[in-house]
């Protein structure tokens, strides 16, 4: 949020840089630390071998893309096609995304995990819409409807892994807790949430993303393809 403040493209480049630079570096420590063994560190957040592992491929893409992303704007604002606060939004709607990104890895509550990936759709469809142009406008918010519709769909998955299970709605905080109480969930609407979460859910939000894609600035379009 710091950018917002900056008065000269210099300085927002220069503090892009230096953001990307130390989320990398500190992407990499954790990253590492994690992919070994198990590393809770709240109800809220944790990380395991496999986030450990998206974690290293988010935050690589999410360096090579901030860093692209300062040329390119540099030689957008030298032609005259953006100004100066135009960048300075992009930078950091770009920081959100990638901060809601992480959130979405590191969090070890899947109620937290849907709201981080919810916020993920409400940063992209701005970036998605950056040109103003008729045809990025409207998958805008093609992309914020359908790819709600299926996060929210995802959700009631969430919920009905909550349901079938007979206990108090607060004993499952985690995904550890989750695990634990796996063989006492009920098995239909275990299969019924699956479907929900990974087949209905994740193939909307897949199909929207490809579509979007075709028409995403290109540095953008990196961070969606990842």
């Amino acid at each position: 949020m710091v950018i917002l403040f900056l008065r000269k493209t210099a300085q927002v480049e220069g503090l892009t840089a230096l953001s990307a630079i130390l989320e990398f570096a500190a992407g990499l420590y954790v990253a590492f630390e994690a992919i070994p063994h198990v590393a809770p560190v709240s109800s809220y957040f944790g990380l395991d071998s496999l986030a450990g592992f998206f974690l290293l491929i988010t935050i690589t893409v999410s360096f090579l893309a901030s860093l692209y992303s300062i040329g390119y704007l540099r030689a957008e604002f030298t032609k005259g096609i953006i100004g100066f606060r135009r960048i300075k939004q992009y930078f950091v709607l770009l920081q959100l995304f990638i901060a809601t990104m992480i959130m979405a890895i590191t969090t070890a509550n899947p109620v937290v995990m849907w709201i981080a990936i919810e916020a993920t759709t409400l940063a992209t469809v701005f970036l998605i819409s950056f040109y103003h142009k008729p045809a990025s406008t409207e998958a805008a918010w093609k992309y914020l409807i359908i790819n709600s519709i299926g996060l929210l769909l995802g959700f009631l998955g969430t919920l009905l892994y909550f349901t079938s299970f007979g206990g108090e709605f607060g004993e499952i905080t985690t995904w550890q807790s989750l695990i634990a109480v796996a063989p006492h969930l009920n098995p239909f609407i275990a299969k019924l949430a699956f479907v929900f979460i990974f087949d209905i859910s994740f193939d909307i939000s897949s199909f929207v993303v490809s579509g979007v894609r075709q028409i995403s600035p290109p540095r953008h379009k990196t961070l969606l393809s990842s």
